[in-house]
């Protein structure tokens, strides 16, 4: 789990460098999904609040804070959370189809 976490942290903060032309690339769903899949629902979940909590202290979402502060962190901090928590209940669900 901490593996994954610092690697969660570290593809977000590196993510900006990363870009297709105009478009920055976010690899940081790749340890995710692969937290969810191999630690279960909890550790994606947690991967998943970790991220948002790196989108928050890293300034990405500095615009929306300027507009709504609290839509703001509940925003970024939900949608990363459900990412991680989704992730892992869809692969239970796949995994008892597809061993």
């Amino acid at each position: 789990g901490a593996a994954l976490t610092a690697l969660v942290i570290i593809l977000q903060f590196m993510g900006a460098f990363i870009r297709f032309g105009m478009f920055q690339v976010s690899l940081v769903l790749v340890p995710i999904v692969i937290g969810a899949a191999v630690g279960g629902v909890g550790l994606g979940t947690w991967l998943g609040f970790v991220f948002g909590m790196v989108v928050l202290l890293n300034g990405d979402a500095a615009s929306f804070l300027a507009v709504d502060v609290l839509g703001t962190i509940i925003t970024v901090l939900l949608k990363g959370t459900l990412a991680g928590l989704f992730s892992g209940l869809t692969y239970k669900a796949i995994e008892k189809k597809n061993k």
